[in-house]
C-alpha cells in the first residue's frame, strides 16, 4: 500500500465507511451548521421568518456547536485507531492468503500420494490380468498395499474416505477371459479394480 492510499484508506476509515455513518457525518459536519448559522444570517430568513431568528438568536452557541465539536473529537480518535485498523486488516488478509496457499500444498501432497497407491494398484490389476507372479506374492502383495492405503486415508482424510474405498456401490468392473475368471488372480481382480477407480475419486477431489 503507497502512502497517498494508506492516508485515503486512513480517512475513509475515520469519516467512516458504512453509508449511514457517512451519511450523519454529512449532516452533522455540513448541513447542521448551515441550517443552524449560515442561512439563519441571510437577510431573506431574517425578513421571511424574523420570529424563528430571533428564537435562534437566542439559543446558545453551543447548542449549535456542541455536535460538530463531538464529531470531530470521534473523527480525531478513529483518525488516530486508523492505521491500527488496517494493520490488523492486511494482517488478516496475509494469514487467510497463508492458509489458502497451505491448502493447496497439502491437497497436492495428498494427490501425489494418492497417485503413488494408485501406480501400485495398476500394477497390481496388471498381475491380475496377466497371471503375474504366484498366489503367495499376488497375495502378499495385495495385504501389504491395502493396509498402507487404509492408514493413509485414515490418518490424512478420516474414517469416510476408508469406507468409501472399501466400497464397490456403483463399479463395475470389466469381465476377464473365462481362463483368468477362475483362477485366485481373477477373483482378486474386481476389488482391485474398484478400489483403484476410488483413489482416481479422491484424486479429483483433491486436484
Amino acid at each position: 500500500m503507497g502512502a497517498v492510499s494508506f492516508y485515503r484508506e486512513c480517512i475513509n476509515l475515520a469519516w467512516g465507511a458504512a453509508a449511514w455513518a457517512r451519511s450523519t457525518n454529512f449532516i452533522i459536519t455540513i448541513v447542521a451548521p448551515i441550517v443552524t448559522y449560515a442561512i439563519p444570517n441571510t437577510p431573506w430568513f431574517q425578513e421571511t421568518m424574523p420570529n424563528a431568528y430571533v428564537w435562534l438568536q437566542q439559543m446558545p452557541a453551543w447548542i449549535t456547536w456542541t455536535p460538530l465539536a463531538l464529531f470531530l473529537s470521534f473523527f480525531i480518535i478513529r483518525l488516530l485507531l486508523a492505521p491500527y485498523w488496517i494493520y490488523r486488516e492486511l494482517k488478516d488478509e496475509k494469514e487467510r492468503l497463508a492458509l489458502v496457499a497451505e491448502s493447496k500444498v497439502d491437497k497436492k501432497k495428498i494427490c501425489d500420494k494418492l497417485s503413488g497407491f494408485l501406480m501400485e494398484l495398476d500394477s497390481l490389476i496388471t498381475d491380475c490380468v496377466k497371471l503375474r507372479g504366484t498366489k503367495e506374492d499376488v497375495q502378499k502383495k495385495d495385504v501389504d498395499l491395502s493396509q498402507k492405503i487404509r492408514a493413509y486415508l485414515d490418518s490424512e482424510l478420516g474414517n469416510k474416505y476408508v469406507a468409501l474405498y472399501g466400497s464397490v456401490a456403483g463399479i463395475n468392473a470389466p469381465s476377464l477371459d473365462r481362463r483368468t475368471t477362475g483362477t485366485f488372480h481373477g477373483k482378486l481382480y474386481p476389488r482391485i479394480y474398484c478400489q483403484s477407480v476410488r483413489l482416481k475419486e479422491f484424486i479429483n477431489e483433491f486436484s
